[in-house]
């Protein structure tokens, strides 16, 4: 392929197809990258499995590579800058660092203990809802992922409703000036999650993760601590708003198959692994570069070549799965890497698969006819919906719904 747009509308629009033929093409497809120039895009399931799990020829430092430091389309990651060190962006001993502390508070903690409190929080934001117009991006996916995720650190209850606000102004800013206010907004959770290291969790919950997390770090490291936390709540928030709102776009353009689901809602955790599959927001890895001359999977490297995975080509390679154009909450084990693998596999997902599967059920339980409303003057498909312009990301700006019961 000789030029690749990630972010275009069209591909944004509907990329099955386009990924399908992509995964065709693999395990290692040579491109020209919209914004980055050169790449080489990792296509099958075990060749990216292979590459995340090769720090030794794969790194993301890219001065260690002998290149020059990407800045990515659409990338907002520079507005945390000096408030969390994405484990992403870090290789080897930096990346154990990090990563050692945070599968530890994770380790034995259910998830399914919260499904209570999360339910109570998607139904409250429901019942805010009470027109029958809504953005719900705006009105119910980012602000029910917030509280989910607040819930799972352990804010407390007396705190939830201002960290609420500062989150909202991060993913979804108001403000003219945006970035100001989403600065704001991270110097007031900086100065929260400073306190509750320096007092060890004492105004948060005990069994939620941040405690667990705190006990299992030297608390005189203020800024580790604050790091990980930031880190937990930045990892979960944009996979689970935008799992929950491509899954409530996905269902409503296949009525057959939101039909089966309102009948027997049993089967809604299959369903999420469909929707990740066929319609996951997590489309390519962050770069990572060649540090030597090498083969991989029958492909020439050499050092500083620029890498990614295509994680959106893994639900989609005819030879995992039998039509995978086709939505099918009934499918046979839906395969995908949407929140990647191994040591690198994202610290959110599970909090976001369950904020999506409690979401989808409450939603639809309560405006069963719920439909995605396109743009009136839409000039063609492909300007139907507000996309967010990013190449690593499938989401949506807006998502116009009519909330029909």
């Amino acid at each position: 392929m000789d030029r690749i747009d990630f972010s275009s509308p069209e591909f944004l629009h509907t990329p099955q197809n386009f990924l399908i033929d992509l995964a065709g093409k693999g395990p290692v497809v040579e491109t020209r990258l919209n914004g980055y120039g050169r790449a080489k895009l990792i296509t099958s399931k075990d060749a990216i499995i292979d590459f995340l799990k090769s720090p030794h020829r794969f790194i993301a430092d890219a001065e260690k590579a002998n290149r020059a430091p990407i800045k990515r389309p659409g990338d907002a990651s520079r507005i945390y800058n000096g408030y969390a060190d994405f484990l992403w962006l870090k290789d080897g001993d930096a990346h154990k660092h990090d990563r050692i502390p945070l599968d530890a508070a994770f380790l034995n903690y259910s998830i399914s203990a919260l499904r209570p409190h999360i339910a109570e929080h998607a139904q409250s934001v429901i019942g805010q809802m009470n027109t029958n117009q809504a953005d719900l991006v705006r009105d119910f996916a980012a602000p029910f992922a917030i509280l989910s995720i607040l819930e799972l650190l352990g804010v407390a209850q007396g705190d939830q409703d201002a960290l609420l606000g500062y989150c909202l102004q991060l993913v979804r800013p108001k403000a003219v000036l945006k970035h100001a206010a989403q600065k704001k907004a991270l110097k007031h959770l900086q100065v929260y999650f400073q306190n509750a290291v320096s007092n060890q969790a004492a105004d948060m919950r005990e069994n939620g993760i941040g405690a667990r997390l705190l006990q299992n770090i030297d608390t005189q490291d203020s800024k580790l601590g604050v790091n990980l936390l930031f880190q937990i709540l930045f990892a979960a928030l944009e996979p689970s708003i935008q799992t929950l709102t491509l899954g409530a776009l996905t269902l409503s353009q296949n009525p057959a198959q939101l039909d089966a689901l309102k009948n027997d809602w049993t089967q809604t955790p299959h369903a999420i692994e469909e929707i990740l599959r066929y319609a996951s927001p997590m489309l390519l890895t962050r770069p990572r570069y060649a540090c030597d001359a090498f083969e991989f999977h029958g492909v020439s490297f050499k050092r500083g070549d620029l890498v990614f995975g295509v994680l959106g080509c893994v639900g989609m390679s005819p030879a995992q799965d039998i039509a995978p154009d086709v939505f099918d909450i009934n499918r046979n084990t839906p395969d995908h890497l949407a929140f990647g693998v191994g040591a690198h596999a994202c610290i959110g997902g599970q909090i976001a698969s369950t904020i999506c599967e409690i979401g989808l059920e409450r939603l639809f339980s309560e405006w069963p006819a719920l439909k995605a409303q396109p743009r009136p003057n839409a000039k063609s498909d492909a300007d139907q919906f507000n996309w967010v312009k990013r190449d690593d990301l499938r989401a949506l700006k807006t998502l116009p719904v009519e909330l029909i019961a």
